[in-house]
Parts: structure tokens; C-alpha cells; sequence
């Protein structure tokens, strides 16, 4: 198959993320001088982009490839929140089941670049778990969204949407009705006993899974997971391992 054909076939899907939504907003602007108060400079903004991130990416990543994509989560209700469904909906993402939680903060980083270079980035937002209601609201419509679900993406910060009752429901579901099952963690242990067909840690998640220490060099680092892949794939429970290397790829 080629990769055109594989592409193509994205198109026939039906898929489901589950995970915290965020915003990234990049702002940009102008830096001729330092500030007084402290040897840091000064940026006159002059344009703002508001992006999906975290799951939010994913969910418009897949449905830019033509995969009919359904996002659940929740955001605060608050301008951020406001913004980050629109932003969303414009890439032909459904937002259904992104809630909109009074009392919760929508995740938001914001990173600041002038000259051409970034310069700071701002992290804003409740990393608490979700309260009941939304978390069962969510439970409610992530078991109707896997009737028809080709496949399921979870996409855990760990900034309180992939609560254990999530987990739990996941994995019930998982065990009844079966479906590609992806995960993306940034603790993968929690979902050792789900059933994940592939899930993707990152170099450094990697050695924490194996207690491995760091090699240097891409060719060092690649050797070395290639030979902890059966480790990871005991220690995460996942059919697929998949590992990236930072900047390395």
C-alpha cells in the first residue's frame, strides 16, 4: 500500500480522542529596548494565533487527513474555552463532548517570541481531576461515540481528564467491544491494563518505563531502545511501541 492509499483510507474512519484540550496562543511582536525594572526586554505584540493543542492537536491532526473526529474533554468556561472550540470546529472537528466546566480554567500556553526567537512561555489553567458530573457526562458519551468508533486516541497530560473512572470506563469498553486503541501518556503505567494496540512515549518516558539511564547520539539512542522493546511493551501493555527521540525525530 502506498502512502497516498493509506492516506486515502483515513477518510472511511471514524475516531474518537479522549484528553485534555488546550490552547496554544503564539504572540508576537516587536523588541527595541530592554525594560527598566529588570534586565529583560520589551515586546510591543502585534499578532496573536490561537492553535489547538494537546489533544486538541491530535483531534485536528486526524481530521486533516480526512478522519471524521470527535474530540472529548473539557475546557473552563471562559474566553480561552470560547476560542479553543471555535478554533476546533473551524478544522472540522466535533465538539460535542468538549464541555464547557464552570469553575475550570482552560489549559493555555502561551509563548511570547520576538527578534525571531522564543522568549518566554506562559502555562495557564486547572490541572485538577474533573468534578463527577463531567466526569460522568463524558463516560456517558464516550460509550456512545465507541458504538461507531473505528478507533480511539487517548491523549493524557495528566491535567485531570483521563481520571480513573476514564481509565476504567476505557478499559470496559475495550474488553467488551474491541477497537485500535492508541495511547499517548505521560504516566503510560496507568494503562498497562487497558488494552492498547500502540502507544507512543516519548526517549525520556521510555527510560523511566525500562530504568534505563540516557545514551548519547541518535544511533546509541535507537540501538538502545530496540533492545529495551520488550520491556516497554511489558511495562506498557501495548501491541506497538513507538518511541520518539526529541529533536532527534
Amino acid at each position: 500500500m502506498t502512502p497516498d492509499e493509506m492516506i486515502d483510507r483515513f477518510a472511511r474512519l471514524n475516531v474518537v480522542v479522549v484528553g485534555e484540550a488546550m490552547l496554544d496562543s503564539y504572540l508576537t511582536g516587536r523588541v527595541d529596548r530592554l525594560c527598566r525594572e529588570a534586565p529583560v526586554p520589551i515586546v510591543a505584540l502585534d499578532r496573536r494565533e490561537d492553535m489547538p493543542g494537546g489533544a486538541a492537536n491530535t483531534a485536528t491532526a486526524l481530521a486533516a487527513l480526512g478522519a471524521r473526529t470527535q474530540l472529548l474533554s473539557a475546557v473552563g468556561n471562559d474566553d480561552a474555552g470560547l476560542r479553543l472550540i471555535a478554533a476546533l470546529e473551524a478544522r472540522g472537528v466535533a465538539t460535542e463532548a468538549v464541555f464547557r466546566v464552570p469553575g475550570r480554567e482552560t489549559m493555555v500556553k502561551q509563548r511570547v517570541t520576538g527578534l525571531g526567537q522564543l522568549l518566554l512561555r506562559l502555562d495557564t489553567g486547572s490541572e485538577d481531576d474533573l468534578d463527577a458530573l463531567t466526569e460522568r457526562r463524558l463516560i456517558d458519551m464516550l460509550t456512545a461515540a465507541w458504538e461507531t468508533a473505528d478507533a480511539v486516541v487517548v491523549s493524557d497530560y495528566g491535567y485531570g481528564i483521563a481520571t480513573p473512572a476514564i481509565v476504567a470506563a476505557i478499559a470496559a469498553l475495550q474488553r467488551r467491544a474491541p477497537r485500535v486503541l492508541v495511547g499517548d501518556a505521560k504516566d503510560l503505567t496507568r494503562w498497562q491494563a487497558v488494552g492498547l494496540t500502540a502507544a507512543k512515549p516519548n526517549y525520556e518516558e521510555a527510560l523511566k518505563l525500562a530504568q534505563a539511564t540516557a545514551r548519547s547520539g541518535t544511533g546509541a539512542r535507537v540501538e538502545q531502545i530496540v533492545a529495551l522493546r520488550e520491556v516497554l511493551a511489558a511495562q506498557i501493555g501495548a501491541d506497538i511501541v513507538t518511541v520518539t527521540l526529541d529533536t532527534a525525530g
